[in-house]
This record gives structure tokens, sequence and C-alpha cells, in this order.
């Protein structure tokens, strides 16, 4: 099942920033697909997080990395949870609180602490620490509106 939509009557004005997300988002996905093999790794390498190589001089990889998707299922699912979640956290939250909860989430998903403490395949700590963030970003900042909106997200989860 997927969340198609919510309740948002509530909602007080436009999510300009969850919109802008978004909006960046598919622009960077559609440059990465307008690449050739070539020059699409050669943008993965240096904007995408790439494990083990962080250093102070790349650190603009820990935002860059958040815009860029792998494929169309990557970019629609991570998308559809956003525009049907982030509306209400950017209404309750605010332009600035939400921005500072999602680029803090970003960051923490990216996978590097969870592989150095597990010592599991990087691949797999993305997908781990991915879904858990997904999962408490969603109703850590759904704690801001109602119960009924979370036990509409579990069910549809």
């Amino acid at each position: 099942m997927m969340p198609l939509g919510d309740d948002n009557t509530a909602n007080r004005g436009v999510p300009v920033v969850n919109y802008a997300i978004i909006a960046a988002c598919v622009a960077v996905f559609w440059w990465q697909n307008g690449l050739d093999d070539r020059l699409g790794e050669s943008a993965v390498l240096t904007y995408g997080l790439v494990p083990g190589t962080l250093v102070a001089s790349e650190a603009y990889t820990l935002i860059t990395h958040m815009f860029m998707h792998g494929g169309w299922l990557h970019l629609g699912g991570n998308m559809m949870f956003l525009w049907v979640f982030g509306r209400n956290l950017e209404d309750r939250l605010g332009a600035g609180r939400f921005v500072a909860f999602y680029l803090i989430a970003q960051m923490v998903g990216a996978g590097q602490l969870i592989k150095l403490l597990f010592g599991l395949e990087y691949w797999m700590a993305v997908v781990i620490v991915g879904c858990l963030m997904m999962i408490y970003v969603l109703f850590g900042g759904m704690t801001a509106t109602t119960w009924v909106q979370i036990i509409k997200a579990v069910m549809l989860l």
C-alpha cells in the first residue's frame, strides 16, 4: 500500500520549502539521466557521498548527495513520502525548522555510522538507515500533527 494523500484541511499555507526540495530532487535526477555513462559516473563520484572517501575538502557532498537518486523507483518513493508527509511537517514546524530537520535526517541517513559500528556492507547500511530514518523522521515529525495521522501512516506502511 502507498500513502497517496492525507487530510490537509488544517494546513495554514503553501509548503514552499517542501515543494522546492521535491523540485530540486527531480531536476537533479533529470540532469543525471541526461549524462552519458562516463559523465554520470563522474557526477556520482563528485556529488555523491562515496563511502570511506569523505574528507573536509569534500564536505559539500553531505548536502549534494541528498538530491541524487539511483533510479525512478528511488526518486518516486522518496518524493511520494515527501509530498504526503512533508507538507504537514513544514506546516507544523515552520520553514526554517523543517529545513534543519530534513538536512539533519539526510546527513545521518548517509549510512556511514552504521557501516562503521556494525561492520556491514555499505549498501546494506544505507538500506537499513534509510528505512529507519524514514520511520524516525515521519513519526518524529508527525508527533507535531495528530495521532490520527500517525495511525493512518502506520496502516498505509
